[in-house]
């Protein structure tokens, strides 16, 4: 991990030998650890240039730089997306997720992000939840969790809710995982991100 305050992660693409356009950045905020920088949509044998500074008045120091892969999401864009049930769909990741142009009121375009579906079975409200059923902790989101809820289709969505994770949102539980509400009628397709 990263041993030094507020670093700044950045990746940029290949443009001929000298960086190019910016793929993907973090900044990891003004604690030591650990720095993810995802993207996706990569080519094999391309190159990417990757940048890691100390923001503003930062100390430099050590770090490692350590590359994995992952598998293209089935789900990665909205187009694909995956079917929900009623009640826990277990097993879920975003791990290697790229970004899409949707923007939500509370993320914006670009962040990295998987879709589904639910279809509803009658007219009313629905709660969408990454929280266990007792409100505690999961203990499997490692991150500020963002839930976006779309209705109408692919390329035509319109944010119906916007849930970002951060604990100044009311509806979160335990800090980092969202949940929303949205009022549905019998056969309506909510999209998620």
């Amino acid at each position: 991990g990263i041993q030094f305050n507020d670093s700044v992660v950045t990746i940029y693409a290949d443009a001929g030998g000298v960086p190019g356009a910016e793929l993907s950045c973090s900044d990891g905020g003004c604690t030591p650890g650990a720095e993810a920088v995802a993207i996706g949509n990569v080519t094999f044998g391309v190159g990417v240039f990757v940048s890691v500074a100390c923001w503003a008045n930062g100390t430099g120091g050590s770090y490692a730089v350590d590359f994995t892969e992952s598998p293209a999401l089935a789900n990665d864009e909205c187009t694909t997306a995956l079917p929900l049930v009623m009640g826990p769909n277990v097993g879920l990741s975003n791990v290697g997720a790229t970004g899409s142009l949707q923007p939500g009121t509370c993320r914006p375009a670009g962040d990295p992000d998987v879709w589904y579906t639910y279809t509803a079975t009658a007219a009313g409200t629905v709660e969408f939840s990454m929280c266990p059923a007792d409100g505690g902790s999961n203990g499997t989101i490692g991150t500020n969790a963002g839930l976006t809820a779309y209705s109408g289709v692919c390329g035509a969505l319109t944010q119906v809710e916007c849930n970002d994770g951060d604990w100044r949102t009311a509806g979160d539980c335990n800090f980092t995982n969202s949940r929303l509400q949205a009022t549905v009628t019998a056969g309506q397709t909510v999209y998620l991100s």
